[in-house]
């Protein structure tokens, strides 16, 4: 695996840079495989303590300025830098600092710079003496568990979780430990990473839970102290206690490493062993109660609110319905006034029409009456000039000279042609007039059509 990255140590320069809260690194040389696949990896950790001697202030008033120590120190060391500095303790006799080194492999340069190194401060004529040495570490040895699970009263050595036998890792990054880069991290996951050193009983992770931050524990269980979302902590209990040896010993002193892509991100963790019973029979029993109860409690809350949301959607439905049938009410006597409105223009559309056809028939039979009285006239008076034609010939009714010679020059002529233009005359006029009460007759007929043709578009609406 270790073949895998390009190892390059830096030997100008070994600053760290912070990205999202964690530090890059760049000397691979001494890392450890810890799951090569999500490319995570243990680093050991470079710590250094650092003590100034500080003279006897005999002016009053006169301070010493820690910043301006801690500035001193890092001249002392360069070209290597920190990665963190900070003071530990502070006394009238000294001032102690605790260096983090990015690289283990640097320490023994920067040990040899500092030690016995000599310092002046402005306004101070003394010197101030530097001694530095590797810091020991905080983690828990096999001395630090027995006594305590030995002296506990309340723990039981024959009972899992009441012995040496679970370990909790705090300060672990969500992100890298989560599937597909999730915002949850996997206990699956830890458990195909934790389980090379040993037979696992359980794991637990209480980020991963979404119902342990509702649950009803006691004071003395220890609860999740990493809820930010960008860390987590976990709890890894063996069935062998050798098995819990051998992670513990794997983890002293080191940090975790991820590679992203060309980039190696660092991340302090801080190991100890579970001093709370959080993995013992009780207290799991305890949580899948809580757990079951929370689901139960979801459940019935969930039936609620989906009897409440059936009900507000029933009276939406009922108020919808309703809604609807007042706007087809609505709709409906719009309808009516319409066709109440369409039946009051078209009666008075059919009864404009009817009165146009009757002023026109009106007129029609005017004009026949007319051209009757015309015709009965000329037969008139046809009738009243044959008469007095036959009066005349028989010498009944006698005229002036002028008239008779009139007479006469009308005699020389053909009667026939009087007679025949009389005729057609008279023909011309009958004519005139059969056509005049056949029109009329196809006016009647064609407004009685009319007539039926409202009736019926009426009677359909």
């Amino acid at each position: 695996m270790m073949n895998k990255i390009d190892k390059k140590v830096d030997e100008s320069c070994s600053s760290e840079v912070v990205k999202n809260g964690f530090r890059s690194c760049r000397d691979l040389s001494d890392i450890i495989p810890l799951y090569s696949a999500k490319g995570l990896y243990l680093k050991p950790i470079a710590k250094i303590n650092v003590s100034v001697n500080l003279p006897q202030l005999k002016i009053p008033g006169k301070t010493i300025s820690s910043w301006e120590v801690m500035e001193k120190v890092r001249l002392l060391i360069r070209p290597d830098e920190f990665a963190s500095l900070k003071v530990t303790k502070s006394t009238l006799e000294f001032i102690r600092l605790e260096g983090d080194l990015t690289d283990r492999c640097r320490m023994q340069q920067v040990l040899s710079r500092l030690e016995g190194q000599r310092l002046n401060l402005a306004g101070f004529p003394n010197i101030l003496k530097v001694r530095a040495a590797e810091a020991k570490d905080d983690f828990p040895n096999k001395h630090s568990w027995d006594s305590f699970f030995r002296d506990a009263k309340h723990m039981n050595e024959l009972k899992a979780g009441e012995r040496p036998d679970t370990i909790h890792i705090t300060g672990l990054a969500v992100k890298w430990f989560s599937e597909d880069d999730g915002k949850t991290p996997s206990e699956s996951l830890m458990m195909k990473i934790f389980k090379k050193w040993g037979n696992i009983r359980r794991i637990d992770v209480p980020a991963a839970d979404p119902y342990r931050s509702r649950m009803r524990l006691g004071s003395n269980i220890k609860k999740s102290s990493f809820h930010d979302g960008i860390f987590f902590d976990c709890y890894i209990q063996y069935f062998e206690y050798v098995d819990f040896v051998k992670l513990m010993e794997s983890l002293r002193g080191m940090k975790l490493l991820k590679k992203e892509g060309q980039d190696y991100l660092t991340a302090s963790i801080k190991v100890d062993f579970d001093k709370t019973k959080h993995m013992s029979d009780s207290s799991v029993a305890h949580r899948d109660f809580e757990r079951k109860r929370l689901i139960a409690q979801d459940s019935l809350a969930a039936e609620k609110l989906r009897r409440k949301e059936e009900a507000e959607a029933k009276k939406k439905e009922e108020q919808r319905k309703k809604e609807a049938a007042n706007i087809e009410a609505k709709e409906m006597r719009r309808k009516s006034r319409e066709e109440k409105r369409k039946r009051k223009a078209l009666t008075v559309f059919r009864k404009q029409e009817e009165d146009k056809v009757s002023i026109k028939i009106a007129r029609e039979e005017k004009k026949l009456i007319k051209a009757q009285r015309q015709l009965e006239s000329i037969r008139l008076m046809d009738e009243l000039f044959d008469r007095i034609k036959q009066k005349i010939e028989k010498g009944e009714i006698v005229i002036g000279e002028k008239m008779v010679l009139n007479k006469k020059k009308a005699q020389d002529k053909p009667e026939e042609n009087i007679d025949g233009d009389s005729n057609k005359n008279i023909d011309k006029n009958e004519k005139s007039l059969s056509k005049k009460a056949k029109k009329l007759k196809k006016k009647k007929s064609k407004r009685e059509k009319k007539k039926k043709s409202m009736a019926l578009i009426s009677e359909k609406r």
